[in-house]
């Protein structure tokens, strides 16, 4: 999968150290329990995630500062959004990744977001709020 990077756009305060693809992040390796499954969209196209393993505290301290939105749909995009730039590093959609233009998002249509937002939802609750000790 190729992503065609078109007018590439990061924005200032994201990590620079988010690799975008290659063997540190490739998600197909079977032995890595942090893996994310690629996930086939309804529109039939592909995305590939990276491993939680290779998340830093910088890029986790990123996506917490999300947290600080005011209201509830304010909140969501913001920690979804950055969820879709850390997580994302291939698609075979005919636009750049998130992680190298975030604008794209806005132009996923619904059930593609949706079923991307429902996958790495549960990824985001552990990197934004870690279980207690104990569990």
């Amino acid at each position: 999968m190729d992503s065609t990077v078109i007018d590439p756009f990061v924005p200032a305060d994201q990590p620079d150290d988010i690799p975008t693809a290659g063997p540190d992040t490739d998600s197909q390796v079977s032995e890595d329990p942090f893996a994310i499954p690629v996930l086939t969209l309804p529109s039939g196209k592909q995305v590939e995630f990276r491993s939680l393993a290779t998340v830093s505290q910088k890029n986790v301290k990123w996506l917490r500062e999300a947290l600080n939105t005011e209201g509830n749909g304010a909140f969501l995009n913001g920690v979804l959004g950055r969820g879709m730039q850390l997580l994302i590093i291939r698609w075979d959609l005919d636009m750049p990744i998130p992680r190298d233009d975030p604008r794209v998002i806005d132009r996923l249509s619904f059930p593609d977001a949706n079923a991307i937002e429902r996958h790495i939802q549960r990824r985001l609750v552990q990197m934004v709020n870690p279980a207690p000790r104990g569990e």
